[in-house]
């Protein structure tokens, strides 16, 4: 069983793993992640904490993975100088230190409220820092049928922001927005296919038409 999950860049991915890695390959490259220089990386929401070991391995990224409960094994599996599991939430970052990089991989929709974690990332990046996530947002009015499925998937009401309304938020936590990227057409047809597919993965079906990037 893959300790990847996410929802995935399906652009050339043929596999679930494959997508899931190529989603955080993608976000690393938004981040400006680099061989070339060993940054400085916090990454909120690390689920399994498989990606933080692919950034250490792949670009020399020094990185501190917040993840909510007990980060033991995180640490047991893949700890070292470089990487490290810290406990605690996104809303309220358990770290004092500064980082060139703050990044969410598909998970900061699922926190209390998305705007503290905006506010939080500002207070842990250096100037010139940069924040980079994949995130989720709806791309039309919100429904009582759209709430009622969010809750069902653990999103907060509070976080059923509409795509247009992203950037505006982000430049009230104190972001200079550089790009806002549309990664529906990467994401939605190769993830539906894959459910198609596998019925363990068809209970995704009713969020991807209704929540989108």
């Amino acid at each position: 069983m893959t300790l990847w999950f996410n929802l995935g860049d399906w652009t050339k991915a043929v596999s679930f793993e494959e997508a899931c890695q190529d989603l955080a390959l993608r976000l690393a490259e938004r981040a400006g992640l680099s061989d070339d220089a060993a940054l400085n990386v916090l990454d909120v929401g690390v689920g399994s904490g498989v990606q933080d070991a692919l950034f250490v391995e792949r670009f020399g990224a020094n990185v501190v993975g917040v993840e909510p409960g007990d980060v033991l094994e995180h640490n047991r599996r893949y700890g070292s100088e470089r990487l490290r599991f810290v406990s605690g939430r996104g809303e309220a970052l358990p770290v004092n230190e500064s980082f060139d990089r703050v990044m969410a991989l598909d998970c900061a929709y699922h926190f209390r409220h998305r705007s503290d974690f905006f506010r939080e990332a500002l207070r842990v990046l250096r100037p010139g820092g940069k924040l980079a996530a994949f995130d989720l947002a709806m791309t039309r009015p919100v429904t009582l049928k759209d709430r009622a499925l969010a809750r069902l998937a653990g999103v907060p009401h509070a976080n059923l922001w509409h795509s247009q309304d992203v950037g505006s938020r982000l430049e009230q936590a104190g972001f200079a927005v550089e790009a806002i990227e549309d990664m529906s057409s990467s994401v939605w047809p190769g993830l539906l296919r894959y459910a198609e597919m596998h019925p363990y993965a068809q209970n995704l079906s009713p969020m991807l038409s209704l929540i989108h990037i």
